[in-house]
C-alpha cells in the first residue's frame, strides 16, 4: 500500500532517525508480498500500480560496473518523490547476494537538513548511478547517519526478480 509521511526523526550519532508514514486517503493496494528476507521485501505489483507510481524502466548495473563516485537515491522522505545526491565511498565483492556491498554517503544538503541522512524508512530506495539502477539502501550506520549499506541491484534481481 502506499502510505503517507506524517512526520520525521531526525537521525543522530548513536541513535538512528526513522520517517514515520501512516495509511491515508491515497493509500491504495498496489501490489502483494511474496517473501520478506534480508535483502528486503518482494513481491508483485498490479498492473494499475504502474500508471499511478510513474516512472520509468532503467538499466540495472553489473556488480563489477559499479563505482566509487556521484550517485543519487530516490526517496520520498519530504512526502515526494525525489531524487537526492549521494556518493558510493566503497564497493564490495561479493559472490552471492547480501545487505551490505556497497557504502554510500549522503551529499544532498536539502535531505540531511530534513532526516539527517539515512533513516530507518529509507530501505528499498534506489540507489542510481552512471543512469542505471546499482542497489538499494538496506542500512544506515547507527554512528554516523550520513552513511549507510545497500544491496547490489544486480543480486536482488538474480535472487528474486523476473
Amino acid at each position: 500500500m502506499l502510505a503517507d509521511i506524517i512526520g520525521i526523526t531526525e537521525g543522530k550519532q548513536g541513535a538512528p532517525g526513522e520517517l514515520h508514514g501512516t495509511f491515508g486517503p491515497s493509500s491504495f493496494c498496489i501490489g502483494s508480498i511474496e517473501v520478506n528476507t534480508e535483502l528486503g521485501v518482494f513481491g508483485r505489483m498490479n498492473e494499475s500500480a504502474a500508471s499511478v507510481l510513474g516512472g520509468e524502466l532503467i538499466e540495472t548495473a553489473f556488480p563489477d560496473e559499479v563505482h566509487t563516485g556521484d550517485a543519487y537515491i530516490i526517496s520520498s522522505a519530504d512526502g515526494e518523490l525525489r531524487e537526492y545526491s549521494c556518493r558510493i565511498v566503497k564497493t564490495g565483492k561479493q559472490n552471492e547476494p547480501a545487505p551490505k556491498g556497497i557504502i554510500i554517503e549522503i551529499t544532498d544538503d536539502e535531505l540531511i537538513g530534513l532526516t539527517g541522512g539515512i533513516v530507518q524508512g529509507m530501505s528499498g530506495c534506489p540507489i542510481i548511478q552512471d543512469g542505471r539502477l546499482v542497489g538499494v539502501i538496506t542500512h544506515v550506520f547507527v554512528n554516523d547517519p550520513g552513511k549507510g549499506y545497500g544491496a547490489y541491484a544486480y543480486w536482488i534481481y538474480k535472487r528474486y526478480g523476473g
